[in-house]
């Protein structure tokens, strides 16, 4: 029951802050690394989509947004390497 409860009072501070945030046009730090890819990151991506693995599987094994691996990947595909 206190798990719960510490869980249910985290939950609620997080939106609160983000609330705060977004009525101050304040950006997170955490999401914004979350979207930066890097270059290691971006070869490994690469390299499990060219071997046929999902974005989905590459988001899960590498902690990276899935939305990040699929903008790499479109990247990729639309350079036509």
């Amino acid at each position: 029951m206190f798990s719960l409860t510490m869980s249910k009072t985290v939950y609620d501070l997080n939106e609160r802050v983000y609330s705060l945030e977004n009525e101050l046009n304040i950006s997170s730090p955490v999401s914004e690394l979350h979207n930066q890819v890097t270059t290691l990151a971006k070869d490994n991506i690469i390299s499990l989509f060219t071997k046929g693995v999902s974005a989905d599987v590459i988001s899960k094994q590498l902690g990276i947004e899935e939305a990040s691996v699929q903008h790499t990947i479109d990247t990729y595909i639309s350079e036509g390497i």
